[in-house]
């Protein structure tokens, strides 16, 4: 529960580029989080992610309490996200009702972020993101 780093430090590891928060609510490995403007952190829903207002969100990699600080992956690389059940590769990513797991039926949209392989069921599944990952706007 001490920063080891200030909030917001961003750096490059394995293929992908992470950003240090401070977690605001339990977050389990993989969820997708949003992170709000002074980098605090906590997992993203359809609620959280309305597609009226972007956001910018990160995948968790590992499990953070609330409280804690740790590292999201925010793009562009590689990582894993929780993925609903079948979810196909290489098409747009959505929010869902479900606590940081993402969906292909459209909600709140997530740019830049893909699957690497289709999924039948639901799982923690290795994605891309092509750019800094963020939430668009209903019009976009």
């Amino acid at each position: 529960t001490v920063p080891e780093q200030a909030v917001g430090t961003r750096i490059k590891f394995n293929d992908c580029v992470y950003q240090y928060v401070k977690a605001t609510a339990a977050i389990t490995a993989y969820q997708l989080c949003k992170i709000s403007n002074t980098f605090t952190a906590a997992p993203g829903t359809t609620t959280l992610l309305p597609n009226t207002e972007p956001a910018k969100v990160g995948a968790a990699q590992v499990a953070l309490a609330s409280g804690d600080y740790g590292w999201l992956a925010v793009g562009p690389g590689l990582m894993t996200v929780l993925c609903a059940a079948s979810c196909a590769q290489d098409v747009v990513l959505y929010t869902t009702a479900t606590d940081g797991v993402v969906d292909d039926s459209a909600t709140t949209r997530i740019n830049g972020l893909k699957l690497i392989a289709t999924i039948t069921t639901a799982a923690a599944s290795p994605c891309v993101a092509e750019c800094e990952l963020a939430t668009l706007l209903a019009a976009n």
